[in-house]
């Protein structure tokens, strides 16, 4: 669990510069395409929706790592605070998943949708931070400790 938290954290310090390249990339190609005036000006890279088809793909990889990193931490990780961090974070990532859908079908593009994707590396940095620091003491705690059975000698102990 250690390895795929902290993998967690270096895709989201590696998602965050990489969604505002291709907001800029996204935003540059739909002004370029305008014929501003009939001057000759001509675009002839990328479109705006292809670049967005490729972002959002990008991004959908990221985001399914995360969910998939989420679930992992579900059920492999037996406290509370990782229980429900797995379950706010996976919500969280579904609405995002959900919007890079829409950029992907041409509901709209990346400068618009991905947006979204701006709030989830900070999102996951964090989440894969506590993540990360859950697995490791709970792996030092050990897993019998959790099912541990007070008979009357550990009372008499604890008393």
């Amino acid at each position: 669990m250690k390895a795929i938290n902290i993998i967690g954290i270096c895709l989201a310090v590696i998602l965050f510069p990489l969604c505002l390249y291709y907001i800029e990339e996204t935003w540059r190609a739909r002004w370029a395409g305008w014929d501003w005036g009939g001057y000759g000006n001509s675009y002839y890279g990328p479109s705006a929706s292809e670049i967005s088809a490729q972002a959002a793909g990008i991004s959908i990889l990221i985001i399914g790592f995360f969910i998939f990193q989420s679930i992992m931490n579900l059920t492999k990780v037996k406290t509370t605070t990782s229980k429900v961090m797995s379950i706010i974070s996976m919500s969280l990532m579904g609405i995002a998943f959900l919007i890079n859908l829409a950029v992907i079908g041409g509901a709209s593009t990346y400068d618009e949708g991905g947006l979204v994707n701006l709030g989830v590396p900070f999102i996951m940095l964090a989440f894969s931070i506590v993540f990360l620091v859950q697995s490791v003491n709970f792996e030092k705690k050990g897993e019998s400790s959790d099912n541990e059975i007070i008979d009357n000698q550990n009372i008499d102990e604890i008393i």
